[in-house]
């Protein structure tokens, strides 16, 4: 039964990413069936060309990348499992573009848009093939690095996708992961659960709730209810209201309804959100959930952060106790477990960054970038 469950999980996931690839590929539509055209070619090659130099900064400095970076990846095999649309194997391919890289989905309406953008755009570097992570003997095999950033939260068993990535990886290997943080996510969590369950059986219904979440702010009257924009009938309200608190309608909606407003509206906003608010799988995690299953894939937590680019968490908690008069305690004393966890809960992020590697012989060069990283 508990089989059966996982593989009818695991088809709505990809039921959901052939109707909604995501991230935003780096492939218009309109560009499908003229993929043969030079013109075509040009104006992705130049998409993808502008699409990488603008974020190689940011993203290097958010997935700690700068060791990989000094030596251009050279002599290492990456992984990059669950690459969807292959916006971030571009990436990594523009940053390492001496280093061997596999990407891997479950998902042919993905794995076909991330292959012809790794064509078109030239990365010679980079092989695009079909795994399932929920089964080990369709993996590739001897990784030096994994990188799968906002996946292992959407598969039907977290801690079995991340044992079967461990086992991919060389002795000394390392994984990098990146899910959604239980703390800074509440909100998402909440209307998730919400679309999926008002509008289990009916599609076009879901619809209407993922287009509520699109419109423009100055679209939206401050006194409409979630219910008055998507319509829907008296009795499907009364449900609503039923299997949600009302702050999610009288408080949290308007409010996101106000932020995400200040995003102009196109497929990146609408695809985005059946991500975000109607997945059929997702699972939140914080530092010490994120820790256990880690060390029972036999992953040794190297580093945690929460994006951005380096932060001394432990100068972070020293400075914020000194505020308040608690400069007396010794934060040296602290374990880097108990600093990433006292860190989260001051700042409640909504992302959570892992950096693990294998219990036997962990790379010397890792452990270096790692303590570098914290105290710069």
């Amino acid at each position: 039964m508990l089989v059966s469950s996982r593989n009818a999980d695991a088809d709505a996931v990809q039921e959901l990413y052939s109707l909604h690839p995501y991230p935003k590929p780096l492939i218009e539509n309109d560009e499908l069936e003229h993929l043969e055209q030079e013109s075509t070619r040009a104006a992705i090659r130049a998409r993808v060309s502008a699409h990488t130099a603008s974020r190689n900064s940011s993203f290097a400095a958010k997935h700690r990348l700068a060791g990989m970076q000094a030596t251009r990846g050279a002599g290492l095999r990456i992984l990059d499992a669950g690459c969807g649309t292959g916006v971030l194997t571009a990436q990594l391919a523009s940053l390492l573009p001496e280093a061997e890289i596999t990407a891997i989905d479950l998902c042919d309406a993905s794995l076909f848009l991330a292959r012809t953008t790794m064509e078109i755009a030239g990365f010679a570097n980079v092989t695009v093939q079909k795994a399932n992570l929920m089964d080990p003997d369709s993996l590739p095999r001897g990784y030096d690095h994994v990188f799968s950033l906002g996946v292992v939260h959407v598969t039907p068993d977290p801690a079995r996708v991340l044992e079967n990535l461990a086992g991919v990886l060389v002795p000394g290997g390392a994984i990098t992961t990146f899910v959604y943080n239980m703390w800074g996510r509440k909100l998402e969590s909440l209307l998730n659960r919400f679309t999926v369950t008002l509008a289990r059986n009916e599609p076009a219904l879901k619809e209407r709730i993922i287009r509520s979440f699109s419109l423009d702010r100055n679209a939206v009257r401050a006194e409409d209810t979630v219910l008055d924009r998507i319509r829907i009938r008296p009795s499907a309200a009364r449900w609503a209201r039923a299997l949600v608190p009302p702050i999610v309608f009288d408080e949290l909606l308007p409010r996101l309804q106000r932020l995400r407003g200040r995003t102009p509206r196109g497929r990146a906003n609408w695809n985005g959100n059946w991500d975000a608010f109607a997945h059929p799988l997702v699972h939140f995690f914080d530092v010490e959930s994120y820790w256990e299953i880690h060390e029972r894939a036999g992953l040794r937590p190297l580093d945690v952060w929460f994006g951005g680019g380096s932060v001394d968490y432990r100068g972070l908690l020293e400075s914020l106790l000194r505020e308040r008069g608690m400069q007396d305690f010794d934060v040296d004393g602290l374990t880097d477990r108990e600093v990433w966890v006292l860190a989260e809960c001051v700042l409640t992020p909504r992302q959570l960054f892992f950096r693990g590697v294998t219990a036997e012989s962990p790379d010397e060069r890792l452990l270096q970038e790692s303590s570098r990283a914290r105290a710069s």
